[in-house]
Formats: structure tokens, C-alpha cells, sequence
């Protein structure tokens, strides 16, 4: 067979725009699409065994890439071939074309970025040549990942590979690429569906249980859709738990035919109350009229067009007979669209403090203790457009953060807002207005506390006084022949920068370059100004340990030189986060040049390490869940740009020098806070550009550079167990292949009546 290469021409067909430089575009929808062309011969595209060969430079949210191949169908029923793609954007990867293909369409990624193609080809390879290439592929990669938690999660064995090359090499593409994100709908059918051996082991497992608490299932009911209403209903008759009650409210008149069914279920089952109220009244009402029926040590609200998973109680139990001290248990939910599909899973983090004072993220579904229900005064009906933030922001404000439990699992399904779910509806504009009216009560023992509207429809941001006179902050800031980035950095802080008291220490390490060394002299005459030297070996734990010695602030800012403000309160935003009493660390919200995220906050385990989530989004995009917007706690930030307490920075003994010169100082910095009892925060209303180069790679390490880098990652692993530890800010049900929060192929959950 003689060997013949294809190249092509693109031409974008759909949600592209040409961008200022060439060979690049904008996406501005949610699906890009160039038009493949052949450049020569007779114009026919290749089929059969190719290899392609391609460097593709994304931003965006997902970026997931392939072929779509129309057979005569048109592109509409076309065959995807998926195209995994290294960070540095190279691709080589074999694909197999049909035979009936007639035209050939290049999917970039998914949503809103930008796209640059450095080149494509694909050149035609024997069946031979195909097989050899896949099985040098896949002996290498089962060699490589041997006995590792990447080669067990893909089945990378010697066995694996007698049973199938094909599927093998997909895998091992998969592992080194990043795997295609999984649809929902195929996460349900695999993770998420019950058979009914899986039934009765729940109810065997349920007998195990030391305590059965009794579960009161609220339901307030208000012009129903009666449809929807019995599917709400036979949720809670389905559960596998059975030890539970339904505490129904009716407001208003209802047709006969539900008065009469709701009377005949009262009859059938003496597990249901239900009580009809003269009149609509208030929503707060209506709530405190069926927390009173409620004989259930927990109760759980839920709205009369939504459905609970038939484990849901389950669940609770088990979490209650974990720790008799959880008093709020909540879980993760979905949306039940207009077909009655599943979709738009909300896997939430757990216990996040400060991403529960930006949005209600416990409702949904959440659990109460009923007797702390009774002792924060039920719902209020100046709070009835958001009734159920209001009654979670008071019980919170009673408990320890040990009494709030998280189930990682979709236990809700909350009906499409379009079919109208509420009892007792109300605008966004109420809804938004009755939250900020309950964080304001929330911190009204706070003087200087400031609620209002946030980044994302639905939430809030709290911002934090801010002492007068201001706590003098050290910017500390590691140099060596930074140039015009380093000047650049500096005039932001110095002129960019909403802050009267803040002194500006500059570490020189080992500076050669004429240009940086004139600069860094004439800044030494200024005032507020400290240049340092440290001329010995780069160590960025030891510079910036030196520098803090050397510095005179309450409050320390590590700030790489790299980095420039771009927006004035971005320090005053950060150190009014960084004087709370249980915070410990503040990270920043960090854009690459171009406007697309660099940093929005660390999860440990990506990987197989930890990784910035959100990276390359654009700067605007709201993210998963609007995590890439809301104010939150993580496990760690960026010492690009990262703000702390000075005496608590001296507690914990400042940046590990020893073990960390250069990389994971920062992660581990977080860590040990964290470890010693405060919150790592990150607030997207400090925002920065960061100029690291988003396309550099491992590859471009020297080998001594790599052996360090190895040495440092081991240290990390061996102490904070990162790739074994699920992150408490991320969820088990998310991939730690990607940065973007998609769903995992294979989600770390336990199944506890199987053990």
C-alpha cells in the first residue's frame, strides 16, 4: 500500500469568527464547526485506516475535539470520531474513516473560546501498520501506568490487552489525552440505576442499622399540576427506607377529585397526614403548618412537583447512623425537563461556608433536625421568597461545621421551572431581594458588612469591612531579570491599586540583565519600596521566607512578577477576606493575557495531583454551577497571587524550603493551614492578569529540572495523600482528568449495601 498524506483547508461554517491573528478564531456559540477540505488530488476525503496529525491551541469551557463524518446523511446524523488532544494541543491518534464517508467536519471544542490550528494532516496506513502502531502504543502505556490508579482505573493490563487492541488503544488515548466526558444520560444508565437485586440488599442493609430515625417528608401544596403532584407523592411511597411520614399541606381550594385522593391516602397508608388550609395565606404559613404535623426527628422539604431517588431516606439513615452529631444533611440533585428527562446534574461540593453566602447550596435536597427547625422559629414570612435560604442561613449560624453532612449522590430531582414547580411563586427580583435580606440578618451582630447582588442571577456577594486605619500589607514579590513584566507588575500595585497603606518588598534573585538591574536601582530611592538581595540559588520557598523577615506589614501579598492588577480593589477585596478570623489563606481570580482563566482555585486529585479548575474558560463564563463566580472555599490557591495574615504565616513556619524549593510550595502552604484549623478562600472579585504561557509543557523541562520536579511531586504525595484523598471542595461524582468539571467515567463512590 503506498502511503499518501492528506492536507486540508478549513473553512468555519458555524459559531466562528476570524480573530486578529491569523489562523486563529473566536468561538461564539455553543457549536463551532470548520468545513474540511481537501487541498489536492481529486478532492475526495480519505476513508479507511488514518493517522492524524494535528497541533490545535484551545480556550474554552470544553474542549473535547473531533471529526464528524457525513455518509450521505448529512452532518446531522453524522459518525463523531473523538480526536484527544495533549495539553500542548498536539494530536496523534488513529481514527478510522468509513468508507461511505463524503465530507469531513472538524468539531474544535464545545461553547464559547478561541481556536488556532497549527496544521492538520492525516495520512492514509495499511491495516498492518495500523495494528503495529496501536499495539507499540499500548505495551508502552501498560508498561509506563503499570499498577498505577490510571492503569486500574482503565483496565490496563496484559490480559486487557488479548482481549481487544482497539478498545485498548481507546483507553490508553484516553489516559494519556484526557477520556471524553461521559453524557449524563449514560452516567445514569451505568452509576445511577437500581435493579432489583440492588432493592432488596438496600432494605437487608437497612436492617443493620443501629438507629431507623423517622423521616418527615414535607410537602406544601399550592394549584398544583396533578400529574406532577402524584409523581411527587409516589417518590416518597416508593422509598426503599421505610421508617417515614408525609406531612401534606393544601393552600386554597382544590379539585375534588385531589381532595378525595389525598383523603384516600391518608386512609391507605396511616404514614400520610394531611391538612387543608382555609385560604392561601403566606408561604411561611403554609411551612410551619407542616413542620408542626411532623413527628420525624429529621424532616426533609419537598416541593410538590418534584420526586426524591428511591434511596434518598436510605441515605439520610446511613449518614445519621455514621455520626448521631449531623443536624443538616444534604445531597446532590438534577432537573426533570418538559419530556421527563433527567438532566443539568448539580454535584455539589461539601461543606463550602463561604460558597453557601454566595448561593443556596444545601436546598435541594436538605435534611434538618427537627428540633433545630424549632428552636431558630420555623420560616418567617418576611422571608417568604426565599424561605428556605433564610431558615438554612439560621440553622447554620447554630452548628459546627461537624454537624453538616454532604451526600454525594442525586437524591432530587427538582421540576423544570418552565412547568411551574412552586406554591407559591415568586419573580427573580423577590426571590434576589428576600436572600439579601437574610444574609444582611444573618451578619447583623457584624458591623460593616455589606450584602448585595453577585456575579451569577440568584447570588450574593458579601463584602467585608475593611479596619480603619487600614493594616499595612507587605507585596512581596520575587524577581530575577524580569524585565518589562516585572515593571508592568509593579506600576499596577504602585498606581493600579486601591489601598493607602502597603509597602512594595522586591527579592532580587541573582538579576543579570542590564535592563532589570537599572530598573531595580531606580527603585530603591522610592519610598514604600524595598529591593532585597538574594543572591544564592533560586529557591522560592527560602526567597519568599527571607523577604517576609525583611517585611513590615500585618498583612503579607506573595505576588509573582508576572502578574498585573488590572482592577483597583483587588487588595483591599482580598485583605478584608484574609483579616476574618477563620481564614487563613486568599487566592485570586488569575487571566492569562488574552482574558481566558489561568487560576480559579486548586482541587486536589487532578491528574493524579492537583490542578487549577476552570483553566483556560473564558474570564466571563459562569463555570460549573457558577463556581468560576461565586466566592468559595478551596482546598488551596496560587502563590501567584496569594494574601495571608503575617503572624499566621509565622505559626505554621512560612514556605517549606527544604522539601520545597520551587514547586508545590504554595499547595502545601494551603494545606498546612488548613491542617491547623483556618479556611483557604478564593473570591472572584479580585482580578488579575497572570502572564504564564498556557502551551508550555512538561516536555520543555530539562532532566535535571524534571528529576527535582518528581522529587517534590513524591514529597506532596507521600504527606497529603493527594491523589487518593477525595477533595472536600470538589465531588467524587467529577472527572480528575480534566480541569472543567465534567462527569467522571468512573466516579468514586461507594456502593454500601454491596460490602
Amino acid at each position: 500500500m503506498i502511503r499518501r498524506t492528506f492536507y486540508f483547508q478549513f473553512q468555519p461554517v458555524r459559531d466562528l469568527l476570524s480573530a486578529a491573528r491569523v489562523g486563529e478564531w473566536m468561538s461564539t456559540g455553543e457549536n463551532p464547526a470548520f468545513d474540511i477540505e481537501v487541498t489536492d488530488g481529486a478532492g475526495r476525503v480519505p476513508t479507511g485506516w488514518v493517522y492524524v496529525e494535528s497541533r490545535i491551541i484551545r480556550r474554552g469551557a470544553h474542549l473535547v475535539a473531533r471529526i464528524e463524518v457525513d455518509t450521505g446523511s448529512g452532518f446531522e446524523e453524522a459518525v463523531c470520531l473523538d480526536l484527544p488532544a495533549a495539553r500542548s494541543g498536539n494530536i496523534k491518534h488513529i481514527v478510522e474513516i468509513p468508507s461511505t464517508a463524503r465530507r469531513l467536519r472538524l468539531v474544535p471544542l464545545r461553547g464559547e473560546g478561541s481556536v488556532r490550528l497549527d496544521f492538520f494532516r492525516m495520512t492514509k496506513i495499511s491495516r498492518a501498520e495500523r495494528y503495529i502502531r496501536m499495539l507499540e502504543w499500548v505495551i508502552g502505556d501498560i508498561s509506563k501506568f503499570k499498577n498505577t490508579d490510571q492503569a486500574r482505573k482503565y483496565d490496563l493490563t496484559w490480559r486487557r490487552l488479548l482481549g481487544g487492541l482497539r478498545s485498548a488503544y481507546e483507553d490508553c488515548a484516553n489516559l494519556r489525552f484526557h477520556s471524553t466526558p461521559i453524557e449524563y444520560a449514560s452516567y445514569i444508565e451505568k452509576f445511577d440505576t437500581l435493579r432489583e437485586t440492588d432493592v432488596e440488599s438496600i432494605r437487608q442493609h437497612t436492617k443493620m442499622f443501629g438507629s431507623q430515625p423517622l423521616f418527615s417528608v414535607l410537602v406544601e401544596i399550592c394549584n398544583p399540576t396533578v400529574e406532577h403532584l402524584h409523581d411527587a407523592i409516589q417518590s416518597v411511597l416508593d422509598q426503599i427506607y421505610e421508617n417515614w411520614q408525609l406531612c401534606i399541606v393544601v393552600s386554597g381550594g382544590v379539585d375534588e377529585r385531589l381532595h378525595l385522593h389525598l383523603d384516600s391516602l391518608t386512609r391507605r397508608d396511616r404514614r400520610v397526614k394531611v391538612v387543608f388550609r382555609t385560604g392561601k395565606g403566606p408561604a411561611s404559613a403554609a411551612s410551619n403548618d407542616a413542620l408542626a404535623l411532623a413527628d420525624g426527628e429529621f424532616v426533609v422539604k419537598l416541593g410538590q412537583h418534584d420526586r426524591l431517588a428511591r434511596t434518598a431516606l436510605y441515605f439520610a439513615a446511613l449518614k445519621i447512623n455514621e455520626s448521631d452529631r449531623f443536624s443538616v444533611i444534604y445531597s446532590d440533585g438534577d432537573t426533570i425537563d418538559r419530556a421527563g428527562e433527567r438532566r443539568d446534574p448539580h454535584f455539589k461540593s461539601g461543606w463550602n461556608p463561604d460558597l453557601f453566602l454566595s448561593v443556596d447550596m444545601l436546598s435541594d435536597m436538605a435534611i434538618y433536625r427537627a428540633s433545630l427547625l424549632r428552636d431558630v422559629g420555623g420560616s418567617r414570612e418576611a422571608f417568604d421568597a426565599a424561605q428556605d435560604y433564610d431558615i438554612a442561613l439560621r440553622c447554620i449560624k447554630k452548628l459546627h461545621a461537624s454537624q453538616i453532612a454532604h451526600i454525594a449522590r442525586v437524591l432530587y430531582h427538582r421540576r423544570s421551572s418552565s412547568v411551574g414547580t412552586a406554591a407559591h411563586p415568586y419573580s427573580m427580583d423577590d426571590i434576589q431581594a428576600s436572600q439579601e435580606m437574610a444574609l444582611a440578618d444573618f451578619f447583623v451582630e457584624q458591623p460593616g458588612v455589606v450584602i448585595s447582588r453577585g456575579n451569577l442571577l440568584g447570588s450574593c456577594r458579601v463584602r467585608y469591612p475593611v479596619p480603619s486605619p487600614m493594616p499595612k500589607v507587605s507585596v512581596i514579590i520575587p524577581t530575577r531579570d524580569g524585565g518589562p513584566l516585572l515593571k508592568k507588575c509593579v506600576d499596577s500595585v504602585l498606581q493600579g491599586t486601591d489601598y493607602d497603606n502597603l509597602e512594595v518588598v522586591i527579592v532580587d534573585n541573582q538579576s543579570a540583565k542590564e535592563e532589570t538591574v537599572n530598573y531595580l536601582k531606580s527603585l530603591t530611592v522610592r519610598s514604600h519600596i524595598k529591593v532585597l538581595k538574594y543572591d544564592f540559588p533560586f529557591n522560592y520557598s527560602a526567597i519568599n521566607n527571607f523577604a517576609v523577615k525583611h517585611a513590615s506589614g500585618d498583612v503579607v501579598c506573595f505576588l509573582n512578577d508576572d502578574v498585573e492588577a488590572i482592577e483597583p480593589d483587588w487588595l483591599k477585596e482580598m485583605v478584608s477576606h484574609s483579616l476574618r478570623p477563620d481564614i487563613g489563606i486568599v487566592g485570586a481570580k488569575l487571566l492569562y493575557g488574552d482574558n481566558f482563566i489561568q487560576h480559579a482555585g486548586v482541587v486536589m486529585g487532578i491528574g493524579g495531583f492537583a490542578s487549577h479548575v476552570h483553566r483556560l474558560y473564558p474570564a466571563a463564563h459562569p463555570g460549573y454551577a457558577g463556581r468560576a463566580v461565586l466566592t468559595q472555599n478551596f482546598s488551596a490557591v496560587t502563590g501567584a497571587c496569594m494574601v495571608m495574615r503575617r503572624a499566621l504565616f509565622d505559626d505554621i513556619g512560612g514556605f517549606d524550603e527544604e522539601n520545597l524549593p520551587v514547586a508545590f510550595n504554595d499547595v502545601d502552604l494551603c494545606f498546612r493551614v488548613r491542617e491547623a484549623g483556618y479556611r483557604v478562600l478564593w473570591t472572584p472579585y479580585a482580578v488579575l492578569h497572570h502572564y504564564e504561557s498556557y502551551s508550555r509543557g512538561d516536555d520543555q523541562m530539562s532532566a535535571e529540572k524534571r528529576a527535582r520536579f518528581n522529587r517534590e511531586k513524591n514529597f506532596m504525595l507521600a504527606r497529603w495523600k493527594t491523589h487518593s484523598v477525595n477533595d472536600p471542595y470538589y465531588n467524587p461524582n467529577l472527572t480528575l482528568d480534566r480541569e472543567d468539571f465534567t462527569l467522571a467515567n468512573l466516579p468514586t463512590m461507594h456502593e454500601p449495601w454491596r460490602e
